[in-house]
């Protein structure tokens, strides 16, 4: 069941990582067993490199993990039926470059990973879908 949830978190981030940034990134869930006790770390990959998640600091990749975590624990939390992520400004150190890239990302997974989003931002690159001006 661990195994599961490690592997879903890893394939869920990469993912995301991939559809904003390229087939360069890639996303670890290293698990070590210490003393009976389960050690788990997450490891950034970047052209086969290991990249400390701290200080990857390029474009907002750190920005683009965060979310995908949270996306990661609403699919394994809620495995079937509705699923809901309220977000305020999760994007706000993406660079420029890359943001029509999260517009897509958010799209593709509103659809093909039936989740909901609620989003306030300022970017008017990320309004896709039902957008609603206050």
């Amino acid at each position: 069941m661990q195994s599961h949830a490690y592997d879903s978190i890893a394939s869920v981030v990469t993912r995301c990582l991939r559809v904003v940034f390229g087939e360069e990134y890639a996303f670890v869930v290293e698990v070590k067993k210490v003393g009976g006790k389960s050690l788990v770390s997450f490891q950034l990959s970047k052209g086969g490199e290991f990249v400390d998640l701290m200080e990857a600091s390029g474009g907002g990749v750190v920005d683009v993990v965060a979310f995908a975590l949270r996306m990661s624990v609403i699919f394994l939390k809620h495995s079937k039926g509705r699923r809901f992520l309220v977000l305020d400004e999760p994007f706000k150190f993406l660079s420029a470059e890359h943001r029509s890239k999260v517009a897509v990302l958010l799209e593709t997974l509103a659809k093909d990973m039936g989740v909901q989003i609620l989003m306030i931002t300022h970017a008017d690159e990320f309004c896709v879908g039902r957008v609603v001006r206050i």
